[in-house]
């Protein structure tokens, strides 16, 4: 017989078992799901993929291990507190105020809205976005792509190359910890570049104005194509 307090859990792929352990793909919390999307209802907490139920009925991420989902989808867009761990082709939306935080291997869409907080891990060609006056602190893997909007506040890590257009009064702070990284940086903000001290990084990689930021230096990047 399963806890009771799993009961509050929404599965994606049935069954729970009595230790607590979420079955992969699942979301526990305050979750509905019809397939392999998931919502977290308003001023709800969820934890997206594996996970367990504490003692007091509290969410607890699992480590995932080789069970976590792919090509899932899941919002969090009501004053929300969220937790999402993915392999591939995950879309996470964190918006309406809340405060999410998310692991995804690869090929990720992240979303994050309306003056939320967001703290994402994506991997290799995945779509970050941060708009609405939100606070998004991001680690992208090489080939993504990151837009960060309207009074945004965006500081991103980046490994390898990553294209960042930063708009309007957004602000975008980028760090290579390892140096080496290339940096595509267009919109009307421009981006600040931390480049590491293993490798000078590239700026404006392939366009008129490329350039370079010398190693365990700090630069400003505004790509003009």
């Amino acid at each position: 017989m399963c806890a009771r307090a799993l009961l509050l859990a929404v599965v994606l792929a049935g069954g729970c078992s009595d230790s607590g352990v979420a079955a992969p793909g699942q979301c526990v919390g305050d979750c509905v799901c019809s397939g392999s999307d998931c919502t977290c209802e308003a001023g709800g907490t969820c934890s997206f993929g594996p996970a367990v139920l504490g003692d007091g009925g509290e969410v607890v991420p699992g480590d995932g291990g080789s069970a976590l989902p792919n090509n899932a989808s899941f919002d969090c867009q009501s004053h929300n507190t969220c937790s999402v761990a993915c392999g591939t082709g995950c879309e996470t939306t964190c918006a309406g105020g809340s405060e999410c935080t998310g692991d995804c291997g690869s090929n990720c869409t992240a979303t994050c809205e309306g003056q939320s907080t967001c703290t994402f891990a994506t991997g290799t060609g995945s779509t970050d976005t941060c708009g609405g006056g939100s606070t998004c602190n991001l680690t992208v893997g090489d080939g993504t792509q990151v837009t960060c909007t309207g009074t945004s506040t965006c500081n991103l890590t980046i490994e390898g190359q990553a294209v960042v257009e930063c708009q309007g009064d957004s602000h975008c702070d980028v760090t290579c910890p390892a140096g080496g990284c290339g940096l595509t940086c267009t919109g009307a903000a421009g981006c600040t570049l931390d480049c590491g001290g293993g490798a000078a990084c590239t700026t404006c990689p392939g366009l008129a104005d490329a350039g370079t930021c010398a190693a365990g230096t700090t630069c400003a990047v505004r790509c003009q194509g």
